[in-house]
């Protein structure tokens, strides 16, 4: 191993370090305890529709490219309905927000995904994504905390057919809960 890589793995770690002491020294962690709670009496509100309402959520969460956090959301659908109903239900509503976020940009073109993206994400990846193809697209799919629902918008912008989309997105989406249970 090189040197210069040590370096660079152990200012990571290092950072790593620093950024967990201080989300839990200065209790940013009750945010996201809140903020769940809140969200869970909100859908528990429509209760016998509580599951559709849920799935509606994770499809609004998609169309304002990531205005929930996925992450956050994963806790909650585990919480309210068990790990595989769970699951289940937030692989249908990420779904269906996924193909009208890969629609959508289809329909209006690119001023509605320079409103609704990140102008530096839309930089960084509309023409990654027109170069690489589905199978680079499926991959950033895997990333945990990458900004998927910009991707699906960029996505819509590009060549690929709603065919292979259908494939790539769901098909990662179900990768994710196998490789990091």
């Amino acid at each position: 191993m090189n040197k210069r890589l040590i370096i660079k793995i152990f200012i990571l770690v290092l950072l790593l370090i620093i950024v967990i002491k201080l989300f839990f020294s200065y209790h940013y962690y009750e945010y996201f305890t809140y903020y769940n709670q809140k969200l869970i009496a909100f859908i528990e509100s429509f209760h016998p529709y509580d599951d559709l309402v849920f799935i509606v959520i994770q499809i609004f969460q998609v169309l304002v490219a990531g205005a929930l956090s996925a992450e956050a959301s994963g806790v909650i659908d585990g919480y309210l309905y068990g790990s595989v109903v769970g699951t289940i239900y937030s692989t249908i509503g990420l779904s269906i927000g996924s193909w009208l976020a890969f629609l959508l940009p289809r329909v209006f073109g690119m001023p509605l995904v320079k409103r609704l993206v990140n102008p530096m994400t839309l930089d960084k990846y509309d023409h990654f994504v027109e170069a690489r193809g589905s199978l680079v697209c499926s991959i950033l799919f895997l990333i945990p905390g990458f900004p998927k629902a910009a991707l699906c918008y960029i996505i819509g912008l590009s060549q690929m057919n709603i065919r292979k989309f259908i494939v790539v997105r769901p098909l990662a989406g179900y990768l994710v809960p196998l490789c990091f249970p």
